[in-house]
């Protein structure tokens, strides 16, 4: 199974979308899958379910500080090639889906509990396995 397959997989059994891209790169990276799982729990939703970032896009910038991250303080090459990195999967994503903010990719509040159990009743997180899909491939590409 491959990064996007195993993303999907994780997606489609309730972990959020920044679990679902981080946890397949994990053990190449270093990190067992359930530890991924814990660092990545806040940011479903657009970082604890208030609407900003994409968590499918937050998984795969983790993945990317795992991969490129500067590990020395005064490392500065390491951490410029991270943030290049970071702005040209933002900007390949926002590309694709026109933003990069959770409440705009799924046109829904859900920045409430309440806000968030209706939006689940009315199953408007459908589509975020293709975002989580379309993280990773982006995300294979530039590393």
């Amino acid at each position: 199974m491959d990064y996007s397959q195993k993303a999907e997989s994780y997606f489609s059994t309730k972990l959020n979308c920044a679990q679902s891209v981080l946890a397949p790169f994990g053990p190449d990276l270093g990190i067992d899958e359930k530890t991924c799982f814990r660092i990545a729990e806040a940011f479903g939703g657009g970082i604890a379910h208030s609407g900003q970032m994409c968590g499918a896009i937050i998984g795969a910038l983790m993945v990317l500080g795992l991969k490129h991250g500067r590990t020395e303080t005064d490392d500065l090459e390491k951490r410029d090639k991270t943030n290049k990195l970071a702005k040209i999967l933002i900007h390949k994503f926002t590309l694709l889906h026109k933003s990069s903010n959770c409440i705009e990719l799924i046109d829904y509040d859900i920045s409430t509990p309440a806000k968030l159990e209706k939006a689940r009743e009315e199953k408007v997180f459908q589509n975020c396995g293709n975002l989580v899909k379309d993280a990773v491939n982006i995300l294979k590409d530039i590393i």
